[in-house]
């Protein structure tokens, strides 16, 4: 492992335990949530790198209570212990699109509500450097209607060719430009 890499694994697990530790008691309940909509714009008329992948694939793993990690082509979903207060299905979906873009499913819902949250790390590892412009982010984004819902407060890891942010639920995710 390079130093940067080394430097960069140990900011990202700094920042993940710094929020991990300020979470407070967490909800009696993980339950499905409709993610509140917010005034952004649609994936289409966003500066989001165009990154293509022409067939969707997908991984299931079971998550316990004491935590675990769900990957997929360099991306991948932390879970710290306590995330979950039951054991449940997660499903990590890279879907076909011309954008880097994943889908995460808890028990097959649509929406998730974490009891803790956890870190995920998109990867542009595919991507060649004519798609990226500058530094990048990570949006929420609707399935159905493409509309941005919010930008997340991102960590980019331009060494490592990646994208981490920090959330209490689940849906789609697509890496844009900042």
């Amino acid at each position: 492992m390079s130093r940067s890499r080394d430097l960069m694994v140990g900011l990202v697990a700094a920042v993940a335990a710094c929020v991990f530790a300020g979470c407070g008691e967490a909800p009696k309940e993980a339950a499905p949530l409709e993610p509140e909509l917010m005034p952004v714009s649609s994936l289409s008329a966003t500066a989001a790198p165009v990154c293509p992948v022409a067939e969707e694939s997908s991984v299931r793993a079971q998550i316990l209570p004491q935590g675990g990690i769900v990957s997929l082509h360099g991306h991948s979903i932390y879970f710290p212990p306590g995330a979950v207060r039951e054991p449940v299905e997660v499903k990590l979906t890279v879907p076909a699109s011309p954008y880097v873009e994943v889908d995460i499913q808890v028990n097959g819902q649509e929406h998730y509500r974490l009891a803790r949250p956890v870190l995920a790390t998109l990867s542009y590892e595919r991507c060649d450097g004519e798609a990226l412009q500058g530094r990048l982010a990570v949006a929420h984004v609707d399935g159905r209607s493409r509309r941005l819902l919010q930008r997340m407060s991102s960590l980019h890891d331009e060494a490592n060719r990646s994208v981490s942010f920090v959330t209490n639920h689940f849906s789609g995710y697509v890496i844009i430009n900042n």
